[in-house]
């Protein structure tokens, strides 16, 4: 996080996850789910009591899954499956702080 000054703040963060085994592969028969790195950045204006904030989430669309595992499907045979992760998206807003400062 890099404070810019006037209640102004840039911030980047890179999260790198490393290849994994599925999760219920005890016997790793199965190949390993991918590594990825995902790259964020956030922009904080800071007035009095408000904050207003646009993140930008998975900067260069990386098509990942944070969570991979094995299950049954409809023949009762066990398959690898994922719960892939969003694409790049933007999540802005306001907070607010009531009460005294820390």
């Amino acid at each position: 996080r890099y404070e810019l000054g006037f209640g102004l703040s840039l911030g980047l963060e890179a999260i790198y996850v490393g290849d994994r085994v599925l999760i219920s592969d005890w016997d790793n028969d199965y190949d390993k789910v991918d590594a990825y790195t995902v790259v964020n950045a956030k922009v904080e204006y800071d007035r009095r009591w408000l904050t207003f904030f646009v993140d930008l989430n998975n900067l260069f669309d990386e098509t990942y899954a944070t969570f991979s595992g094995l299950g049954y499907n409809s023949s009762y045979a066990v398959e690898s499956g994922e719960y892939p992760a969003p694409d790049f998206n933007v999540l802005a807003g306001v907070r607010a702080r009531f009460g005294r400062r820390n």
